[in-house]
């Protein structure tokens, strides 16, 4: 399409955020998925996303011409039109156990922060330490997709509950970024939530991509564990 005047109408889910203020996000549908540079009102008045009450997993419509980054399309300053809210559904919680809860948006880091070999506290028995293994980059929190960036070729990420057993692990990832195995317990399939299930007071996983498209940038974190 033409870099031009003409407006587009895009329905899509929110995968990730990179910018709360202006409402810089990526949207996808079933054909693709792209950058949209900033969500404005009906009206075309900027930094609209938190009036919008808008978050990720929501299905948006919004109204945009078409321009690039470096020669990859995206849209700018989107006019909202609506969207419908995505059902948040807290993991179960057998009786007996705990779940410890993390979103590293709201843990105060700066934007390219390094979390490299660094305990992590969920709460009083559960820890999470990152480490850059056999990648070339330290694992770090961004602010684009408000996440912990684990490079590919082999960045780790510990979590132990203090000797107690770890029964599930729920995953939310940023930006299509949810490639990450390990060898206790069984991952659910690829996608923006991924559920780890199993028995262990201690698991290791790894990013499991070789590419910079296939990493995994891990957003929030549930942890269930026996008490």
């Amino acid at each position: 399409a033409a870099e031009d005047s003409t407006i587009y109408e895009l329905t899509g889910v929110i995968t990730s955020v990179a910018n709360t203020l202006y409402g810089n996000f990526y949207l996808k549908d079933s054909t693709a998925e792209v950058y949209i540079y900033g969500l404005c009102s009906p009206e075309g008045e900027q930094k609209y996303w938190e009036e919008s009450g808008v978050k990720v997993g929501d299905t948006i419509t919004i109204q945009t011409i078409r321009t690039s980054y470096e020669g990859t399309p995206q849209g700018k300053n989107a006019k909202y039109v609506s969207h419908v809210a995505c059902e948040v559904v807290e993991p179960e919680v057998p009786e007996g156990c705990t779940m410890a809860t993390i979103v590293f948006s709201e843990m105060g880091y700066a934007n390219g922060e390094s979390v490299n070999g660094k305990t992590i506290t969920v709460d009083e028995n559960v820890s999470l330490v990152f480490n850059q293994g056999n990648a070339n980059n330290e694992p770090a929190y961004y602010d684009s997709g408000m996440a912990i960036r684990m490079y590919q070729n082999g960045a780790l990420l510990d979590v132990s509950a203090n000797g107690k057993t770890i029964k599930s692990i729920e995953f939310t990832f940023a930006s299509n970024h949810y490639y990450l195995g390990t060898t206790v317990g069984t991952l659910s399939e690829e996608g923006i939530v991924r559920t780890w299930t199993g028995e262990a007071t201690s698991i290791q996983f790894k990013s499991t991509g070789t590419d910079k498209d296939h990493r995994a940038y891990i957003a929030a974190m549930s942890i269930i564990y026996e008490n």
